[in-house]
């Protein structure tokens, strides 16, 4: 909730009606990679950027990272994988809440606990900083910083190879450790990422399993994730693992930022790995979960050389209400927003070049026949109800059950 600067409403080229969906609904991405691009070249969130500019005062650091961008642009990629979001450009999108994903190499090592608070601490002086920026302990933080114009962010732990060094003899260590994320500001763990690690397989990349399911370790990461009051996240897990996750589930599971692969079911590049089957979906709205949708053409296009454009986004919002109609009714309480910007996805969608333009979105699915009430639940509201169920401040959203 919030008004968008009348200079953004005109460049957006947004009638009354999208304006004033997106100004009064509570925006929550789940996802968004910027601390990734902090850590590898300097870059600083708390400075506005200019999409597709150069990146000022990075140097050399950020050489490398400047001309694979450059490659990228050449091949006619939109906006590709990073420079999407920092906080003013966030702020100017419309968004109240965020979700800051933290990162390790795809390797079960000590030194990936040692980096992972690196990037806490990171986010901790963007707080000390920035008056505008406040840490999301609970829902009720972003509700009330959407009062005052300001941003409200939380982290997410990407991967739990993260955790430190594999094997028996570190399994308490590394349990024990999610105390520590949750007390830093961690709200949020996905399991997997780009490795399989001793607690599940991931679903897209190398090494990928898509029937390995959890390992005993991962049945009791689990139950300490939710002993400790984190929210489960299975994107980027197996399709076995994520239906053995909510089976186990002892509250809402999440999908943080993904597709949906029964969107286009014809689709059979490796790119479809990525997104969740329909099984899956319905397992995790069995928990009275979410499921957050991702803004990458190369996942949830139909073909690689398609149209680039939000629409495509509504097309899988709306498989998705209607596979969950289906089954639970009702399907639209189970999707949210996870963008992934920043997370080095190869293009953006044609009607947006960063975070400022994301009330376009709101503007595309509406014209796409989306009811308001459903965007505005997208947008954030879906998501805060999960998470006031999580920490027992409210019933679920579905009881919990084992889908048919």
């Amino acid at each position: 909730m919030g008004t968008l600067d009348d200079k953004d409403a005109r460049r957006l080229e947004l009638d009354d009606g999208a304006r004033r969906v997106h100004e009064q609904s509570l925006v929550v991405d789940l996802h968004v990679d910027s601390i990734l691009q902090q850590r590898f070249f300097g870059y600083d969130l708390a400075e506005e950027h200019r999409p597709g500019g150069l990146l000022r005062g990075h140097g050399a650091r950020a050489l490398p990272f400047l001309l694979a961008r450059a490659g990228a642009l050449a091949t006619g990629q939109h906006q590709p994988f990073f420079n999407h979001a920092d906080m003013p450009r966030m702020r100017r999108g419309g968004y109240n809440g965020v979700g800051l994903g933290i990162h390790y190499w795809p390797r079960s090592r000590e030194a990936g606990w040692t980096e992972i608070n690196r990037q806490i601490d990171y986010f901790h002086r963007l707080l000390a900083e920035d008056a505008q920026l406040v840490q999301a302990r609970g829902p009720q933080d972003i509700e009330d910083t959407a009062q005052n114009g300001k941003l409200a962010a939380f982290l997410a732990l990407e991967g739990v190879h993260a955790l430190g060094a594999a094997g028996p003899k570190h399994a308490t260590t590394r349990l024990d450790r999610l105390e520590t994320l949750f007390e830093r500001g961690v709200r949020y763990v996905t399991l997997a990422h780009f490795s399989a690690n001793d607690a599940v397989t991931h679903c897209f990349g190398p090494g990928a399993n898509p029937d390995a399911g959890l390992t005993p370790y991962g049945r009791d990461l689990i139950k300490k994730v939710y002993e400790v009051g984190l929210l489960v996240d299975v994107a980027h897990v197996s399709p076995q693992g994520v239906l053995e996750v909510c089976e186990l589930s002892q509250g809402p599971v999440i999908a943080s930022h993904t597709g949906l692969a029964g969107t286009y079911p014809s689709r059979d590049d490796a790119n479809q790995a990525r997104n969740l089957r329909d099984e899956g979906a319905l397992a995790i709205a069995h928990t009275g979960g979410v499921i957050g949708l991702m803004l990458a053409p190369q996942f949830l296009c139909e073909h690689a050389d398609s149209q680039h454009s939000f629409q495509v986004v509504a097309h899988h919002l709306a498989h998705g209400i209607e596979l969950l109609d289906s089954h639970l009714g009702e399907g639209s309480r189970f999707f949210a927003l996870g963008s992934d910007l920043d997370g080095w996805i190869h293009s953006l969608f044609d009607e947006m070049d960063d975070a400022a333009d994301l009330p376009r979105l709101t503007s595309a699915l509406l014209a796409a026949g989306i009811p308001k009430d459903v965007v505005a639940s997208f947008l954030g509201a879906n998501f805060l109800r999960v998470w006031r169920h999580a920490m027992g401040q409210e019933p679920p959203t579905q009881p919990v059950a084992s889908p048919s």
